[in-house]
């Protein structure tokens, strides 16, 4: 009886394209992890990829976790958060509340 050998792979980066339904809720934090302000709306044009406003690409190197696709120098978040043609889509935080970061729950099967 002849055995094979099954060669195991370690995936080098991790692709995921996302698509949104409803928009998109973003917190933007200060260095001390200070809620600045929230975001509501479509899927920002400082996000890496073509997008429509409604997709997420995001190409992942799995060993550091660096998002790859992210320039940083081609990214003015800055400008993007202090828009006044966007400020229906931000809101301020409320004094001393942390980020929603917990996804909502997934709904459940009938």
């Amino acid at each position: 009886m002849e055995t094979t050998k099954t060669r195991q792979t370690t995936p080098r980066k991790m692709y995921i394209d996302a698509k949104v339904m409803s928009g998109v809720r973003a917190a933007f934090m200060d260095e001390n992890d200070k809620v600045l302000k929230y975001y509501d709306g479509p899927v920002p044009k400082f996000m890496p990829e073509e997008h429509w406003g409604d997709y997420i690409r995001l190409e992942i190197d799995l060993k550091t976790g660096r998002i790859l696709n992210w320039d940083a120098t081609k990214k003015n978040v800055g400008t993007f958060m202090n828009d006044p043609n966007r400020a229906d889509n931000f809101s301020d935080p409320e004094p001393d509340t942390e980020p929603d970061t917990e996804p909502d729950p997934a709904p459940e099967a009938e």
